[in-house]
């Protein structure tokens, strides 16, 4: 089963996505901030980023994208949001993940990390354009 990293910087919706994800036999691992995302990237597996687009830090979960993909980082991304922008801006930057507008159900998450798993299969999706905004500091 795969490693999830479930980045949300809403406590409730991190530990409910988290729960439901375990549940369904995935291990997962969590973090509230992109910078937690990195470090947990650097010490365990992980085959699919499930990130909040906008979150606090340094930067939003389409920066985190693009600097895992520059770090060289193969996983897959599914991004999420309940900001109709959000979504927006991620289906223009990030075309080949899954993007689920909040509310979403078990179903949609189980439906996205099948289709993640469908794409992953074909060619690698290209480095994502750069970010407006990321900050790499020492």
């Amino acid at each position: 089963m795969a490693t999830i990293l479930v980045v949300e910087d809403e406590p409730a919706i991190r530990e409910v996505t988290a729960m439901l994800l375990g549940r369904c036999g995935f291990v997962v691992h969590t973090a509230a901030r992109p910078e937690g995302a990195l470090t947990v990237i650097g010490r365990h597996p992980v085959d699919i980023v499930l990130t909040e687009i906008i979150l606090h830090g340094y930067c939003d979960g389409c920066d985190l994208a693009w600097l895992l993909r520059r770090i060289g980082w193969s996983g897959g991304f599914i991004f999420t949001s309940g900001d109709p922008d959000a979504v927006e801006r991620a289906r223009r930057m990030q075309a080949c993940a899954p993007i689920l507008s909040k509310p979403y159900g078990r179903q949609t998450l189980l439906c996205a990390i099948d289709q993640l798993n469908g794409m992953r299969a074909g060619p690698r999706a290209a480095l994502p354009r750069s970010p407006s905004r990321v900050r790499l500091s020492a």
